[in-house]
């Protein structure tokens, strides 16, 4: 089988990282994986280049990569593969066309997130080309009733097949090296309880209710620290109002970070206010590297993280609760570190790269086999 993943992204997200660790994985006597980004730019080829990662890039000719339809279908009628799979609006859109005209016998839409965003001509254009597509793939039972309930698509032509990662990767090691380095370079001490964000920093994450709860939190826990994790797409502002709020020097922004191993060595418990989801891969890494999550209780995650034994889940959007969490997890050591150690035995039993290859695997074989029926 001959295997294109498409997507349209110029920076790495959760998508970009699981495709370099399952495309290493899967079985090469059984399937050919490769990548198109319809951009002729992204971080992430950076990181498929280190990984090993097949991919083509395509160019970008307009801003709503509509031009880009031609170079894939050319790229498409050349290659020949069995079976696309679609992430994001933008790129279903053209790639389900380009799929359609190259003749490609199997065309699947991978759904990662929940999307609450869209809008009704959002829906009407997934709509409009939704006769096209085959099958869907979710990463989550919150992702599929998603698009049952909005786009209205008939539920059992959705599957839902959980994302995994790596665990031989992502294991806490022996040693503290990356932790006293990276706290040294925050400003940090061994005696602060540290939270990490790992996340692009746009609204969506919920970055600006953590930055409201961390003045109620320092008021009981003045040692608590926090690092935020990514890209910024807030234009400086979370920076802006640590300075308003007088919590500076206990925010570390890093910025964009390949060092997502080592960081999550140096810190404490991982945070995610987010506003919607699908099923986060950052928090399946830190979960594996035993860390516990304090989260919201939205789309995909209490599927992954279980209220009270592995994090705390909280509302989105609740200051409030979001503090009260927190603190919880600062002031008791031996929760954090029992629903670490929990946490890693959920992730090595649920959400491995291997289950999911195969998984894929023979999800694909046998939506060949219909095809070519």
């Amino acid at each position: 089988m001959k295997v294109f993943h498409i997507l349209s992204n110029p920076g790495i997200g959760g998508i970009e990282g699981m495709l370099s660790e399952l495309i290493p994985k899967i079985d090469k006597n059984r399937c050919d994986m490769r990548v198109v980004n319809m951009r002729s730019e992204s971080k992430a080829y950076h990181l498929w280049d280190k990984t090993n990662v097949p991919y083509c890039k395509l160019k970008t000719p307009s801003k709503l990569l509509l031009g880009s339809i031609f170079g894939l279908i050319k790229l498409l009628r050349k290659e020949r593969p069995d079976i696309l799979e679609i992430y994001g609006l933008r790129a279903n859109i053209i790639g389900r066309l380009a799929g359609k005209l190259a003749g490609v016998p199997v065309i699947i839409t991978g759904v990662l997130s929940t999307d609450d965003w869209r809008k009704w001509y959002h829906v009407w254009l997934d709509r409009a080309t939704g006769w096209v597509v085959d099958s869907w793939i979710a990463n989550s039972q919150a992702c599929k009733k998603s698009i049952v309930d909005r786009e209205k698509y008939p539920p059992e032509r959705i599957s839902v097949i959980y994302d995994g990662i790596d665990i031989s990767y992502w294991t806490k090691a022996d040693g503290t090296s990356d932790r006293e380095r990276l706290r040294r370079e925050w400003g940090f001490s061994e005696d602060n309880v540290v939270f990490v964000t790992v996340a692009n920093l746009r609204p969506d994450k919920g970055v600006q209710f953590l930055i409201e709860a961390i003045p109620a939190v320092l008021d009981k826990q003045p040692k608590s620290r926090f690092v935020l994790v990514g890209s910024d797409w807030m234009g400086g502002k979370l920076q802006n109002r640590c300075k308003q709020l007088g919590i500076e020097n206990a925010v570390t922004f890093t910025g964009f970070r390949r060092d997502i191993h080592a960081i999550y060595q140096a810190v404490d418990a991982a945070v995610l206010p987010s506003l919607r989801e699908g099923l986060p891969i950052c928090l399946i890494e830190a979960m594996s590297m035993e860390l516990p999550i304090v989260a919201s209780m939205v789309s995909g995650i209490p599927e992954l993280v279980v209220e009270g034994q592995t994090g705390l889940l909280v509302p989105s959007g609740n200051i409030e609760a979001l503090t009260n969490a927190l603190q919880d997890i600062e002031q008791n050591e031996i929760m954090r570190m029992e629903m670490g150690k929990a946490g890693k035995k959920r992730v090595h039993e649920n959400f491995t790269i291997e289950r999911m290859a195969k998984e894929l695997i023979e999800y694909y074989e046998k939506k060949l086999t219909e095809a070519i029926k």
